[in-house]
């Protein structure tokens, strides 16, 4: 039977909602199924293919999982079944396919004695037991996912249910017990919180309370350990609970979920690593002397378990409501105050008007200020613009546009920086990468090694994270295959970490697209043209004549704290100029021809160039004419000559107009829109005169 069958009967006959896995993890989102009953269409809408496994939530229908971790002697299963008051041989006690994990379905009514015996209410809670039978045991009340039969754990071996010994589902519902019956089973098998309460008590030499608000490590809430007789034990549901109240959470990402951490409305990614970190950090503020040693030996040993995917990924979900900026509006965050942008002005407030969160790495590392004081990072801009108004608006446009998060459907571009000056050879220094750090200063920014990028690789983009505002492709070869970021630019941007599921981040969230180059981007046609908006520098700055050498300091690390008031006050009026008026065009001035030239050749750049508009010419004489004034020419294919022909056409926007008689073909050149040209031939085919329109 496949898997898809095995899920509908779940649901159909015991009121599971379930879930596709691959290898143990959920391939759906499904935070809304934790609290809502599935409906079966909705099981047969997933896609069940490559599918090894079925996930089954907790809570629905007041159904309750026990899971036994790690199990070195199997008595414990049968032990506690009875103490549920449930047969030896029940039939929902499900076991792993390594014979190491066990897990025991019941359905058990919600009641306020719940969250009083588990000292709060949580979706799940974990205890070690006071015989050394298991790691520990889950009791996952509500809003966790647990495996069910036949689904394949990693290693291919399968799940079954271990009093039939088959995957063959049991025809009776889970058996409904009582809160007391588990809660009495719990206390009997499982160090307790209210054991660690006494234990804490006694040990202190005072009187045992029932819940005591301090002991020799500070409040029971805090710590997550218990040491007795030299003997540790680590409370993997405290553990949690602690992380949570540092503001440690899970945030789900598609299909899979990373960890962050949530400090006054500021949200960053944070690595296991860090989490681990912090653990032992509190360990060796929070105990001393010989419990000390013993506390961080322990740790250090179970790391990999208490720090790992399956105990951590039941950190409590954090759905952030992030900041955005809109059409008419934009944010920008410093280290005293944010920035709030329209067209019209620009406002200073105070954090505690904002309502909302953000990523961390959203914040500039410097404070905010007004000055009327002139930056002179508008100098330098208008000196790469050769004082020309109508480059500088344009540049002004195009930074602007980087930095509002805002993507406006109707213009998704990719803003390129490039070189003016042509040259055979790479020229470079002349401001390119100052303006691009300048936005990095900004906004959140992965940049990209643009010369040793390819498209071809596998986790090309695995650096991009949900936070990443800005892909900046730097200094990239000639050859950049620019229309494989058509999608990117218009539909969104898949991401693929390696050992990790793939997910996508719609096109609202995605981050924008800078090019730095030498070099023109590949692309003549309307589609290309029409997502790319190119910013020449000049060659005013450039190896001989550096920005330090006119401002006597390097930008960015040796400004003082005035020069970076003033450089933030000409970005966002940058900002405040792109929201006003757009990304401004002006009149290229060796674009055109340079993309030309790296389209083709500069030989034939040289030879189109010099024909005539609406004048008609035979194919055949040109293309033998070019390979006699330019013998390296001398074996160019005739179809080539034809290419560079249209793109010639396509660059400088001019229609190319051909027909046919007898043996020959004909061509002319015309300006888009102008109306054809009229000619009269005569009997030998040759052209006699030439009228435009």
């Amino acid at each position: 039977m496949k898997l898809v069958n095995y899920a509908m009967e779940y649901n159909q006959l015991h009121g599971f909602n379930v879930l596709p896995l691959i290898n143990t993890v959920p391939q759906v989102e499904w935070v809304q199924w934790q609290n809502n009953v599935m409906d079966p269409a909705e099981i047969c809408a997933f896609n069940w293919q490559s599918i090894n496994g079925i996930g089954a939530v907790s809570g629905i229908y007041k159904l309750r999982c026990l899971n036994f971790d790690n199990v070195t002697n199997a008595s414990i299963i049968k032990e506690f079944q009875i103490s549920l008051g449930l047969p030896s041989d029940y039939k929902w006690t499900v076991i792993s396919g390594t014979g190491r994990e066990y897990q025991i379905w019941f359905c058990c009514d919600e009641d306020p004695i719940i969250s009083d015996f588990f000292d709060g209410e949580k979706p799940f809670y974990s205890y070690m037991l006071k015989e050394n039978k298991c790691d520990s045991i889950e009791l996952r009340w509500e809003q966790c996912q647990t495996i069910l039969p036949p689904s394949c754990d990693a290693s291919g071996k399968k799940y079954k249910f271990l009093f039939s010994g088959s995957s063959d589902m049991p025809e009776k519902s889970p058996s409904k017990i009582s809160t007391e019956k588990l809660c009495n089973a719990l206390n009997n098998y499982c160090v307790t919180p209210q054991d660690v309460c006494m234990i804490t008590a006694m040990d202190a030499g005072g009187p045992v309370s029932e819940k005591p608000e301090e002991n020799k490590y500070g409040a029971i809430e805090q710590h997550f350990w218990d040491i007795r007789n030299d003997k540790v034990k680590l409370f993997s549901n405290l553990l949690i609970g602690f992380l949570e109240t540092e503001g440690y959470g899970k945030m789900i990402v598609n299909k899979d979920y990373i960890f962050i951490r949530d400090i006054d409305n500021v949200i960053s990614e944070i690595p296991k690593i860090t989490i681990k970190d912090h653990i032992l950090e509190f360990i060796t503020n929070n105990s001393e002397g010989s419990d000390r040693a013993l506390l961080l030996e322990h740790f250090i040993r179970n790391a990999g378990v208490l720090c790992g995917e399956r105990i951590l990924e039941c950190l409590h979900t954090i759905r952030p409501d992030l900041i955005s900026g809109t059409k008419e509006k934009e944010y920008f965050f410093f280290r005293n105050c944010y920035i709030e942008v329209t067209k019209d002005e620009i406002n200073q407030k105070d954090y505690c008007e904002l309502e909302g969160k953000i990523w961390e790495k959203q914040k500039a590392q410097n404070d905010f200020y007004f000055t009327s004081a002139r930056s002179e990072f508008e100098t330098f801009i208008e000196n790469i613009c050769r004082q020309d108004m109508e480059r500088i608006s344009a540049l002004r446009s195009a930074i602007g546009y980087l930095l509002v998060s805002y993507k406006d459907p109707s213009s998704a571009k990719a803003v390129i920086f490039i070189d003016e000056k042509l040259s055979d050879n790479a020229f470079g220094r002349s401001g390119k990468g100052l303006v691009s750090k300048a936005i990095s200063s900004m906004k959140n920014v992965l940049k990209i090694d643009g010369k040793n990028f390819s498209f071809d690789r596998n986790f090309m983009f695995q650096a991009v994270d949900q936070d990443t505002q800005l892909i900046i492709f730097d200094d990239v070869k000639k050859k950049f295959s620019f229309e494989k970021l058509f999608s990117i630019l218009t539909e969104g941007i898949t991401i693929e970490k390696k050992n990790k599921n793939e997910y996508r981040v719609p096109y609202e969230r995605s981050p924008k697209i800078l090019i730095t180059t030498n070099n023109t981007v590949e692309g003549s046609d309307d589609s290309s043209i029409d997502r790319q908006f190119v910013i020449e520098f000049s060659d005013y700055y450039n190896a001989k004549y550096k920005p330090k050498d006119e401002f006597g300091h390097l930008f960015f690390d040796e400004w003082t704290k005035e020069q970076w008031a003033s450089f933030y006050n000409y970005m966002v009026e940058c900002c405040r100029y792109y929201l006003k008026n757009g990304l401004k065009s002006y009149e290229y001035v060796n674009l055109t021809k340079k993309k030309l030239i790296d389209s083709t050749a500069p030989e034939f750049e040289e030879f189109i160039c010099e024909l005539e508009l609406n004048k008609e010419y035979i194919k055949k004489e040109l293309f033998e004419r070019f390979k006699k004034e330019y013998e390296d020419f001398g074996q160019i294919k005739y179809n080539t000559l034809s290419k560079w022909t249209k793109v010639y056409a396509d660059l400088y926007n001019l229609d190319i107009i051909e027909r046919k008689s007898g043996i020959e073909r004909y061509m002319y050149l015309r300006k888009k829109g102008e109306n054809s040209l009229k000619t009269k031939f005569y009997a030998d085919r040759k052209i006699k005169n030439h009228d435009p329109l």
